[in-house]
């Protein structure tokens, strides 16, 4: 796709602060032809100052994709009173999936607690029925106070459980345990996130929506878990997308 075809006046655009890990949004007020215009990009109240001559890394979502470049400053104008940046176009865009979420493929360790359990059993053989439930730690997961702040919960519950995320995004994930756990089951999980330059541990709930065996071994059997976490804030959603995207760009590189 050519680039010229993918920005539009009025379009959502999301700049990168390298210094602090977070994107601001801004959206594109002009398009030239060597050139685009955004507003001050704003996260709530702050504003975040772009310097010339500096490059940024900048993404927006466009049709079916995602797509992430960087892009030099070359000056600041203003337009019907509007303070605006003015940025190159860039010399390479980069597509990745869209969905609700980018999902990033990942092989990093989860821990996890199960909080209540379900009764689906979407994709498992029948025999699985019977096996043993993981336990939470005081045994009976169907009667713990939820509601209580979450490293709360978690720290009653003991030891937990370990696991592989195989792949995460913003709403959840997918991930690989050695125990069926039913579709509808309740977890508390706590994510280990690390790049190249940052480390990151977060505690969320996650709602089971998928169960199926994953391979098989003479011994053991892992599962493949399809998590939607709950209860999750916008402000600890926007910090693990940042995060997903800081992992991704650094894949690419």
């Amino acid at each position: 796709m050519a680039v010229k075809i993918i920005f539009r006046e009025n379009m959502l655009i999301e700049v990168y602060d390298e210094e602090n890990d977070v994107y601001y949004k801004s959206i594109i007020q002009e398009v030239d032809e060597g050139s685009l215009a955004i507003g001050v990009p704003m996260k709530g109240q702050a504003q975040f100052i772009l310097r010339e001559k500096k490059e940024y890394a900048l993404r927006l979502a466009f049709g079916d994709g995602l797509y992430s470049f960087t892009s030099r400053v070359t000056g600041r104008r203003r337009s019907n009173n509007i303070p605006l940046f003015v940025l190159e176009w860039p010399d390479e865009i980069k597509r990745s999936q869209r969905r609700q979420f980018y999902r990033l493929p990942v092989s990093m360790d989860v821990h996890y607690w199960m909080l209540e359990k379900g009764n689906g059993y979407e994709g498992e053989d029948p025999g699985e029925r019977g096996k043993e439930f993981p336990d939470t730690g005081n045994g009976e997961c169907v009667q713990l106070n939820i509601n209580q702040p979450l490293h709360k919960l978690l720290d009653s519950l003991g030891e937990p459980n370990k696991g592989l995320i195989l792949d995460i995004s913003g709403g959840g994930l997918a991930m690989s345990v050695n125990h069926f756990i039913p579709v509808g089951s309740l977890m508390g999980v706590r994510i280990f996130l690390q790049s190249k330059e940052h480390k990151k541990v977060m505690l969320l709930k996650g709602r089971v929506v998928r169960s199926s065996p994953l391979e098989r071994g003479k011994v053991m059997v892992r599962y493949r878990l399809g998590v939607k976490f709950e209860e999750i804030s916008e402000k600890l959603r926007d910090e693990l997308i940042n995060f997903i995207f800081i992992l991704s760009r650094e894949k690419t590189r």
